[in-house]
């Protein structure tokens, strides 16, 4: 099957093929990572946890027993696997600790920490538009 342009495709169904971006230049493959750079960095950082444990490793290193303490709500096997998502992405580097008890800490990495900014203003856009959001939601 051909590709569509974005706004032609069936109902239900994604809308797969080029869109042009503000650039004329620039093609953007909707829902395709290889292709699109939002759709590649929705999927490494759009989870709930991933985006918990890694604004919390932005503030230092961190053992998985304090990652755990800090994020209660998290379940030991979510921590697991967002950690080693994290990690197979690039944004997170894992240390064994030699001691006793022997353990583990984990740390952003340079790529991860490119992030910081970005996160940032994303954050300040939110504290800003949080009322607004909800009451549309409540509509």
């Amino acid at each position: 099957m051909a590709s569509r342009p974005v706004g032609r495709s069936e109902p239900g169904r994604p809308r797969p093929g080029p869109v042009a971006t503000d650039h004329p230049s620039d093609q953007v493959y909707l829902y395709d990572p290889q292709r699109c750079p939002w759709t590649a960095t929705w999927n490494v950082i759009g989870e709930k946890w991933k985006g918990i444990l890694w604004w919390r490793l932005s503030n230092g290193l961190g053992r998985f027993g304090e990652l755990q303490r800090a994020i209660p709500q998290i379940s030991k096997k979510m921590l697991t696997q967002t950690v080693r998502k994290l990690e197979r992405n690039g944004l997170v580097e894992r240390r064994r600790i030699r001691s006793a008890p022997p353990g583990v800490e984990y740390r952003l990495t340079e790529l991860g920490e490119t992030l910081l900014e970005p996160v940032r203003s994303l954050s300040r856009w939110a504290e800003q538009h949080t009322d607004a959001l909800l009451a549309a939601q409540a509509r």
